[in-house]
């Protein structure tokens, strides 16, 4: 992993692609978005089974990009954030549920939590673009 952190960041400074890591976010959540949009076209917009379409692996790469630009502006070690994790999840399934705990300790669903997540980091994100923009928007 490490070796993909040192090669986008080479890639960022040979192309002078580096921005403030609120922009980073901001592509961040463009991309993620634009992974869903495809997932979507796969189904038809569920209309059909989901069949696989080639445009979600460059979609994929993107986010991917997209993400480790944002582990790079903070110097975090992915491989070690993933590994921390991975072990945080084994310990919640070793307790019965690999969902969030609450302050009673209690396993919150997955898909509820990350779409209450979700709303909220948009919403973070988009107040952070608009007091980058100071009440200029193009």
């Amino acid at each position: 992993m490490k070796e993909l952190q040192d090669k986008v960041k080479k890639f960022c400074k040979e192309h002078n692609l580096e921005s403030p890591v609120e922009h980073r976010v901001l592509d961040t959540m463009s991309e993620l978005g634009e992974v869903a949009k495809e997932i979507l076209k796969m189904s038809d917009y569920g209309r059909k089974p989901l069949k696989y379409r080639e445009e979600l692996k460059s979609e994929l790469g993107d986010l991917l990009f997209s993400i480790i630009t944002i582990a790079n502006c903070f110097d975090i070690d992915l491989e070690e954030a993933l590994n921390m994790v991975l072990e945080k999840y084994k310990k919640r399934l070793n307790k019965g549920s690999a969902g969030s705990e609450n302050v009673n300790g209690s396993a919150r669903n997955f898909s509820s939590f990350y779409s209450i997540s979700a709303r909220y980091t948009l919403a973070n994100a988009l107040i952070m673009f608009c007091s980058s923009c100071k009440g200029k928007i193009y």
